[in-house]
């Protein structure tokens, strides 16, 4: 909601490069979070369905704004 509010304040062209990008990574996102485990039980590795959703978000807000910005800066 965020990313999307923030996007409105730019050209159309840039809202559609990031439509693309979030159309491949939304779906590629939630099938790594589907098959990661529950719990690794592990201490030196502690990646369970919780952290990597955080994992995966962080990426996917910080690949957002790279693209939203790197577009914008390209456009001008």
């Amino acid at each position: 909601f965020i990313l999307f509010l923030f996007l409105s304040f730019f050209k159309e062209k840039i809202f559609i490069v990031w439509s693309k990008f979030a159309k491949i990574y939304l779906p590629i996102a939630a099938i790594l979070i589907f098959i990661t485990p529950d719990s690794t039980g592990s201490i030196f590795l502690d990646l369970d369905k919780e952290m990597a959703t955080w994992f995966l978000a962080a990426i996917f807000l910080i690949s957002s704004l790279g693209i939203i910005i790197y577009k914008s800066f390209k456009k001008q």
